[in-house]
């Protein structure tokens, strides 16, 4: 319990219930954190009202994470029901991932801190106190927030960049590979596929006869039965440049988990002939 405290008279308490989620707009998510205050003093007769919250979240470490939307509310001091507030904040994918990243194998509860700003207004005016309230959200919970914002946690591909062994033969693939994922930060998706599609292409125009495409019409037939590994890795490639057909045409508008999808494929393909090119 936080004390809530007007001209330094101490007159209610606030805590923190819970923090839920949802999903926001795009990438980002929203936290909820449902906030109670509890009235301590009802019968001084000279309690303020609460009229605004502001502030941020950060984590155990004091690093921000999101800005908490101003709300105003009318709650005064001596009234004798409690008051649930909710409070938002808009968090960022990548900020998201950030904090559960930091959670060591996963299973960790997390800490947050809400730095909060109240304002009260009462006879001699307004006045706004500073909260520094802390909560900890179980690691089950945990699970349950990161589900209801539909956020999923991801494996860091491994790509060859500048300094390191780039074959010859994917350096315009590599250098095509960079633009793809400037294209998704700055949030066009379809440029994104379309720079997918010119580098599976001139993947193709560098691996050359070394490994046949396998035909897309044995794609349904006892054919592929008869592949040998090659041949189905050329399949896998035939597949993701087909994904990138109608980007490539500028026939359809395409969302961000769209884009990340062919991206982070793209970046698969790329990575694993890499490889191979390296060592042979």
């Amino acid at each position: 319990m936080y004390p809530l405290q007007f001209d330094r008279t101490y007159f209610a308490s606030l805590r923190i219930d819970r923090i839920d989620a949802r999903r926001g707009v795009g990438d980002h998510g929203v936290l909820a954190a449902v906030a109670r205050i509890q009235n301590t003093a009802p019968s001084h007769p000279n309690l303020p009202r609460v009229v605004h919250f502001s502030g941020e979240v950060s984590n155990s470490n004091g690093e921000h994470i999101a800005e908490i939307r101003a709300c105003s509310l009318q709650w005064y001091g001596n009234r004798t029901t409690d008051e649930t507030v909710q409070l938002y904040a808009p968090v960022s994918f990548s900020t998201l991932s950030a904090v559960n990243a930091s959670r060591h194998g996963g299973h960790e509860d997390v800490m947050v801190k809400l730095d909060l700003g109240v304002g009260l207004d009462g006879q001699h005016g307004w006045e706004q106190q500073r909260l520094d309230v802390q909560h900890r959200v179980p690691a089950s919970d945990w699970a349950r927030l990161l589900a209801s914002i539909r956020h999923t946690t991801f494996g860091v591909i491994e790509l060859p960049m500048d300094g390191e062994p780039v074959p010859a033969g994917l350096r315009e693939c590599m250098t095509r590979y960079q633009s793809a994922k400037n294209h998704l930060q700055q949030c066009q998706w379809d440029d994104a596929i379309i720079e997918c599609r010119e580098i599976l292409d001139a993947l193709n125009t560098a691996i050359g006869a070394t490994e046949p495409a396998a035909p897309l019409t044995g794609y349904g037939t006892t054919q592929q039965r008869a592949w040998n590994f090659a041949e189905r890795c050329a399949a896998v490639r035939a597949i993701v440049r087909h994904a990138t057909h109608t980007a490539h045409h500028g026939q359809a508008q395409f969302s961000a988990e769209e884009a990340r999808y062919i991206v982070d494929s793209t970046g698969v393909i790329l990575k694993f002939y890499c490889d191979r090119f390296v060592r042979s």
